[in-house]
């Protein structure tokens, strides 16, 4: 092998690995001071505003009380900080929203959640998009009075597409883990809670895409409800790592046996 057709190799090489990850790259947001965060680093805590990344939706123009979303060092699921949604309006279902770099068609997102106290009524509601504001599916949690319910549905609160019924009276009075991992090119999705699976569904209306994550508390007639969301994490489909895993070996072979042919010249 010629020194000159060694060098284009290994440029194929990288831009296999770029293409692999392109724009679909991992986002972990863990709300702490010293996070890496557009369009400034870290987090401060308050009202979570347009940190970054993040774009807040109160609509406290009506009904009663007032809501917050804050970033909080009341409580974490990992290292002193996490987000604090809070509704205290009748009319009102505050949410904040985090748009993705690009849309995502497989892969895994999680997060951590933990009620605030005094507010075991609380609904939570998780819903994706695509990166033009298409609403594609939806993770509903639902609590009564001595038992609760998480629900997939297709788009944002339209076609169940599975239920996952027990005792959660209490599932979110700790952290708690939630997660979802979903494939467009096959139409199936699990859903996970706390690392056990609870719902899968093979629904081919559903667009099982991620560009924009949307996480929002309360309903129309309550007050007082509120939850903290920690460890926000959205992992593309595993097989987009495989490809930069097998890309770099080639580049590792290339190398190795570039050096052998070198040595053997010399």
């Amino acid at each position: 092998m010629k020194p000159q057709t060694f060098l284009p190799l290994i440029a194929a090489v990288s831009q296999m690995a770029f293409f692999a990850t392109g724009a679909n790259a991992q986002v972990f947001i863990g709300f702490e001071p010293n996070e890496v965060a557009t369009p400034s680093p870290g987090y401060t805590v308050g009202n979570l505003g347009t940190q970054g990344g993040w774009v807040s939706t109160l609509n406290n123009g009506s009904g009663s009380g007032t809501s917050t979303i804050t970033v909080s060092s009341a409580q974490a699921y990992a290292g002193t900080q996490s987000l604090l949604i809070y509704d205290n309006n009748t009319a009102n279902r505050p949410s904040a929203s985090y748009t993705l770099a690009s849309n995502i068609t497989a892969g895994t997102f999680s997060d951590a959640m933990l009620q605030l106290a005094g507010t075991s009524d609380a609904n939570f509601y998780t819903n994706f998009y695509t990166t033009s504001g298409t609403a594609t599916f939806s993770i509903w949690y639902t609590p009564a009075a001595n038992s609760g319910t998480i629900t997939l549905y297709r788009g944002t609160g339209g076609v169940s597409l599975g239920t996952y019924t027990a005792n959660l009276s209490t599932t979110f009075d700790s952290w708690a883990t939630l997660g979802i991992v979903f494939s467009e090119s096959t139409n199936t999705a699990t859903v996970l809670l706390n690392g056990t699976q609870i719902i899968t569904s093979s629904d081919t209306t559903t667009n099982w895409t991620i560009g924009k994550v949307e996480m929002s508390v309360g309903y129309s007639g309550g007050t007082n409800l509120g939850y903290y969301f920690d460890s926000v994490s959205v992992v593309p489909e595993p097989s987009s790592l495989s490809l930069v895993i097998l890309a770099c070996g080639m580049g590792l072979l290339i190398i190795r046996r570039h050096r052998k042919w070198q040595v053997a010249r010399d």
